[in-house]
Protein backbone atom coordinates (compact mmCIF):
# COMPACT_ATOMS: atom_id res chain seq x y z
CA UNK A 1 0.00 0.00 0.00
CA UNK A 2 1.14 3.34 -0.80
CA UNK A 3 1.53 6.37 1.02
CA UNK A 4 -1.25 8.28 -0.42
CA UNK A 5 -3.28 5.47 -0.55
CA UNK A 6 -2.59 5.43 3.72
CA UNK A 7 -3.01 8.88 3.69
CA UNK A 8 -6.40 8.60 1.39
CA UNK A 9 -7.67 5.65 4.07
CA UNK A 10 -6.85 7.47 7.27
CA UNK A 11 -8.68 10.51 5.86
CA UNK A 12 -11.70 8.58 4.89
CA UNK A 13 -12.07 6.66 8.49
CA UNK A 14 -12.66 10.21 10.09
CA UNK A 15 -15.56 10.42 11.09
CA UNK A 16 -17.19 6.91 11.26
CA UNK A 17 -18.96 4.74 13.39
CA UNK A 18 -17.07 1.91 15.16
CA UNK A 19 -19.05 -0.93 12.72
CA UNK A 20 -17.98 1.01 9.62
CA UNK A 21 -14.48 1.93 10.86
CA UNK A 22 -13.76 -1.96 11.13
CA UNK A 23 -15.38 -2.73 6.95
CA UNK A 24 -12.95 -0.13 6.11
CA UNK A 25 -9.99 -1.51 7.98
CA UNK A 26 -11.00 -5.33 6.44
CA UNK A 27 -11.37 -3.80 2.68
CA UNK A 28 -7.81 -2.16 3.22
CA UNK A 29 -6.07 -5.56 4.36
CA UNK A 30 -8.17 -7.28 2.02
CA UNK A 31 -6.75 -5.14 -0.97
CA UNK A 32 -3.53 -4.94 0.46
CA UNK A 33 -2.89 -8.29 0.29
CA UNK A 34 -5.12 -8.98 -2.89
CA UNK A 35 -6.37 -6.18 -5.07
CA UNK A 36 -8.84 -8.08 -6.77
CA UNK A 37 -9.91 -9.84 -3.76
CA UNK A 38 -10.35 -6.45 -2.02
CA UNK A 39 -12.49 -5.24 -4.90
CA UNK A 40 -14.96 -7.94 -4.75
CA UNK A 41 -15.04 -7.76 -1.16
CA UNK A 42 -16.15 -4.21 -1.33
CA UNK A 43 -18.75 -5.12 -3.91
CA UNK A 44 -20.02 -8.02 -1.76
CA UNK A 45 -20.61 -5.54 1.48
CA UNK A 46 -22.07 -2.09 -0.25
CA UNK A 47 -25.33 -1.33 1.02
CA UNK A 48 -26.10 -4.02 3.63
CA UNK A 49 -26.45 -3.57 6.68
CA UNK A 50 -23.23 -3.78 8.43
CA UNK A 51 -24.48 -4.41 12.17
CA UNK A 52 -26.14 -7.60 11.15
CA UNK A 53 -24.54 -9.37 8.35
CA UNK A 54 -20.95 -8.49 9.70
CA UNK A 55 -20.75 -7.71 13.55
CA UNK A 56 -23.50 -10.17 14.41
CA UNK A 57 -22.76 -13.78 16.50
CA UNK A 58 -22.50 -16.33 14.15
CA UNK A 59 -25.43 -17.94 15.41
CA UNK A 60 -27.83 -14.66 14.71
CA UNK A 61 -25.52 -14.04 11.35
CA UNK A 62 -27.78 -13.71 7.59
CA UNK A 63 -27.26 -15.78 4.79
CA UNK A 64 -25.71 -15.15 1.79
CA UNK A 65 -28.88 -13.07 0.23
CA UNK A 66 -29.90 -15.27 -2.94
CA UNK A 67 -33.34 -13.22 -3.28
CA UNK A 68 -36.11 -12.76 -0.93
CA UNK A 69 -36.49 -9.75 1.57
CA UNK A 70 -34.99 -11.03 4.77
CA UNK A 71 -34.66 -13.68 6.90
CA UNK A 72 -38.39 -15.67 6.86
CA UNK A 73 -37.44 -16.01 2.96
CA UNK A 74 -34.75 -18.54 4.01
CA UNK A 75 -35.12 -22.37 4.15
CA UNK A 76 -32.36 -24.22 5.64
CA UNK A 77 -31.79 -27.78 3.53
CA UNK A 78 -29.93 -30.37 5.65
CA UNK A 79 -28.39 -33.32 4.61
CA UNK A 80 -28.88 -36.40 6.40
CA UNK A 81 -26.30 -39.42 6.63
CA UNK A 82 -24.91 -42.31 8.81
CA UNK A 83 -21.55 -42.16 10.12
CA UNK A 84 -19.54 -45.20 10.88
CA UNK A 85 -17.38 -44.43 13.97
CA UNK A 86 -15.76 -47.58 14.14
CA UNK A 87 -15.85 -51.69 13.66
CA UNK A 88 -15.88 -54.72 15.74
CA UNK A 89 -15.08 -58.12 14.92
CA UNK A 90 -18.58 -59.91 14.57
CA UNK A 91 -18.17 -63.91 14.71
CA UNK A 92 -21.45 -64.28 12.64
CA UNK A 93 -22.99 -62.17 10.37
CA UNK A 94 -26.27 -63.88 10.49
CA UNK A 95 -28.03 -63.78 13.82
CA UNK A 96 -29.81 -67.28 14.14
CA UNK A 97 -31.23 -66.81 17.62
CA UNK A 98 -31.26 -65.36 20.57
CA UNK A 99 -27.95 -66.48 21.76
CA UNK A 100 -26.15 -65.13 19.23
CA UNK A 101 -27.99 -61.36 19.65
CA UNK A 102 -26.81 -62.02 23.40
CA UNK A 103 -23.08 -63.16 22.30
CA UNK A 104 -22.92 -59.87 20.80
CA UNK A 105 -23.94 -57.71 23.05
CA UNK A 106 -21.21 -58.81 25.59
CA UNK A 107 -18.96 -58.57 22.90
CA UNK A 108 -19.96 -54.67 22.28
CA UNK A 109 -20.85 -53.80 25.73
CA UNK A 110 -17.40 -55.32 27.35
CA UNK A 111 -16.74 -53.91 31.19
CA UNK A 112 -19.09 -51.10 30.32
CA UNK A 113 -19.97 -50.00 34.26
CA UNK A 114 -22.89 -47.88 33.30
CA UNK A 115 -26.69 -48.84 31.55
CA UNK A 116 -26.53 -49.45 27.90
CA UNK A 117 -29.38 -49.38 25.10
CA UNK A 118 -28.27 -50.36 21.69
CA UNK A 119 -29.94 -51.71 18.43
CA UNK A 120 -28.73 -53.97 16.03
CA UNK A 121 -29.67 -53.07 12.60
CA UNK A 122 -30.36 -56.17 10.37
CA UNK A 123 -32.05 -57.20 6.78
CA UNK A 124 -34.92 -59.40 6.01
CA UNK A 125 -32.92 -62.27 5.86
CA UNK A 126 -31.34 -61.41 9.58
CA UNK A 127 -27.78 -60.40 8.26
CA UNK A 128 -25.69 -57.76 10.32
CA UNK A 129 -26.15 -54.55 9.11
CA UNK A 130 -24.35 -52.29 12.37
CA UNK A 131 -25.04 -51.49 15.99
CA UNK A 132 -25.58 -48.56 17.37
CA UNK A 133 -25.57 -47.27 21.22
CA UNK A 134 -28.63 -45.27 21.58
CA UNK A 135 -28.73 -44.20 24.84
CA UNK A 136 -25.99 -44.22 28.04
CA UNK A 137 -27.99 -44.23 31.10
CA UNK A 138 -26.78 -44.81 35.34
CA UNK A 139 -26.16 -47.62 37.23
CA UNK A 140 -29.57 -48.71 36.83
CA UNK A 141 -31.50 -47.08 33.89
CA UNK A 142 -30.73 -45.12 30.86
CA UNK A 143 -33.17 -43.05 28.83
CA UNK A 144 -34.89 -44.22 25.40
CA UNK A 145 -37.87 -42.62 23.24
CA UNK A 146 -38.43 -44.60 20.30
CA UNK A 147 -38.00 -42.25 17.63
CA UNK A 148 -34.01 -42.08 18.93
CA UNK A 149 -34.36 -46.37 18.29
CA UNK A 150 -35.45 -45.78 14.52
CA UNK A 151 -33.81 -43.00 13.33
CA UNK A 152 -30.51 -44.98 12.70
CA UNK A 153 -32.89 -47.93 11.50
CA UNK A 154 -34.01 -45.93 9.18
CA UNK A 155 -31.22 -44.48 7.92
CA UNK A 156 -29.79 -47.52 7.48
CA UNK A 157 -32.09 -49.27 5.47
CA UNK A 158 -32.73 -51.93 8.32
CA UNK A 159 -35.91 -54.21 7.30
CA UNK A 160 -35.83 -54.84 11.17
CA UNK A 161 -34.66 -54.31 14.55
CA UNK A 162 -32.76 -56.02 17.78
CA UNK A 163 -32.90 -54.17 20.88
CA UNK A 164 -30.43 -54.72 23.51
CA UNK A 165 -29.44 -53.21 26.81
CA UNK A 166 -27.35 -54.55 30.30
CA UNK A 167 -28.36 -55.00 33.78
CA UNK A 168 -24.97 -53.79 35.18
CA UNK A 169 -26.73 -55.22 38.20
CA UNK A 170 -25.76 -58.21 37.23
CA UNK A 171 -29.41 -59.64 36.95
CA UNK A 172 -31.27 -59.74 33.40
CA UNK A 173 -34.46 -59.97 34.69
CA UNK A 174 -36.59 -56.92 32.61
CA UNK A 175 -38.28 -54.26 34.90
CA UNK A 176 -41.52 -52.97 34.24
CA UNK A 177 -40.21 -49.64 32.52
CA UNK A 178 -38.50 -52.54 30.41
CA UNK A 179 -41.85 -54.33 29.41
CA UNK A 180 -43.36 -51.00 28.81
CA UNK A 181 -40.46 -49.55 26.63
CA UNK A 182 -40.81 -53.46 24.75
CA UNK A 183 -44.51 -52.47 24.14
CA UNK A 184 -43.85 -49.18 22.53
CA UNK A 185 -41.15 -50.19 20.19
CA UNK A 186 -43.44 -52.88 19.12
CA UNK A 187 -46.33 -50.19 18.22
CA UNK A 188 -43.68 -48.17 16.75
CA UNK A 189 -42.01 -50.34 14.83
CA UNK A 190 -45.41 -51.75 13.05
CA UNK A 191 -46.37 -48.07 12.42
CA UNK A 192 -43.16 -47.55 10.54
CA UNK A 193 -42.67 -50.60 8.73
CA UNK A 194 -39.96 -52.13 10.48
CA UNK A 195 -39.88 -55.13 12.90
CA UNK A 196 -38.61 -55.47 16.56
CA UNK A 197 -37.53 -59.15 16.46
CA UNK A 198 -36.19 -59.36 20.11
CA UNK A 199 -35.43 -57.12 22.79
CA UNK A 200 -32.25 -59.25 24.96
CA UNK A 201 -30.95 -58.04 28.38
CA UNK A 202 -27.72 -59.08 29.50
CA UNK A 203 -26.06 -59.42 32.69
CA UNK A 204 -22.60 -58.10 33.95
CA UNK A 205 -20.57 -61.26 31.72
CA UNK A 206 -22.25 -64.10 32.76
CA UNK A 207 -24.06 -66.14 30.82
CA UNK A 208 -27.52 -65.54 31.78
CA UNK A 209 -29.11 -63.17 29.40
CA UNK A 210 -32.74 -62.36 29.17
CA UNK A 211 -34.91 -62.48 25.32
CA UNK A 212 -38.19 -61.46 25.07
CA UNK A 213 -38.97 -63.54 22.09
CA UNK A 214 -38.24 -66.75 23.53
CA UNK A 215 -40.80 -65.78 26.45
CA UNK A 216 -42.91 -65.23 24.00
CA UNK A 217 -43.38 -61.63 24.97
CA UNK A 218 -43.06 -59.90 21.48
CA UNK A 219 -45.38 -62.17 19.79
CA UNK A 220 -48.15 -61.54 22.36
CA UNK A 221 -47.51 -57.53 21.60
CA UNK A 222 -47.30 -57.88 18.21
CA UNK A 223 -51.05 -59.19 18.01
CA UNK A 224 -52.39 -56.11 19.35
CA UNK A 225 -53.82 -53.82 17.28
CA UNK A 226 -51.91 -50.37 17.04
CA UNK A 227 -53.48 -47.73 16.02
CA UNK A 228 -52.05 -44.21 14.54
Amino acid sequence: MTNQTVSETSQSLQGMNSNTFHLALARAAATMANPAYGNRLQLATEGLPMQQELFAPPSTRLPARAGGPGPSGYLPVYRVQLVRETAITATRKQLRSSKDVADLLWQFLDQVDREHFVVIMVDRKNRLIGINTVSVGSLTASIVHPREVFKVAILSNAAAIICGHNHPSGEPQPSSEDRSLTRQLIKAGHILGIDVLDHVIIGDGSTDFYSFADHGELQAHQGEKHHV
